[in-house]
């Protein structure tokens, strides 16, 4: 495994996932492209680091960044809708899997994109759970 392999894997899945995020969101501005792209270097940083402090500093100041968009979007919106935490949590995981991409590429490679999906899959999430009836999924548990 080469030194640049894993920031190029966290700046693909960093890439995917902030186009998705700033797709189904162009209304609000707090996460997008740009935004996850830095989130998964940070992390591919982060998971490169050979002192461990710098890493824990670099790992808290990135969720911390994280914690703020989210809040100063819940004072923007102050109309008593509820955001949600999809679009934090997904950073949160990039971040991680960017983390992890020096050790496990082929898992950050693989599970990037799968992120992704699932994050443009929602309407079809939500209207297959719709369609399922209680005595379906009582069976299935």
């Amino acid at each position: 495994m080469t030194d640049w392999q894993p920031y190029l894997i966290s700046f693909i899945i960093g890439l995917l996932v902030g186009i998705e995020r700033e797709k189904a969101h162009p209304d609000h501005k707090a996460m997008g492209i740009r935004t996850f792209i830095l989130i998964s270097i940070l992390g591919a940083i982060a998971g490169g680091l050979d002192q461990v402090w710098l890493s824990i500093l670099v790992t808290a100041f990135t969720f911390g960044l994280i914690l703020v968009s989210y809040y100063t979007q819940v004072i923007k919106s102050n109309n008593g809708v509820d955001r949600g935490l999809t679009t934090e949590f997904a950073a949160g995981i990039i971040f991680c899997l960017s983390y992890g991409s020096h050790a496990y590429p082929a898992l950050a490679a693989l599970a990037g994109p799968v992120i992704a999906v699932i994050l443009f899959s929602k309407p079809t999430l939500h209207k297959f759970t719709k369609s399922i009836k209680n005595s379906e999924l009582e069976a299935a548990l």
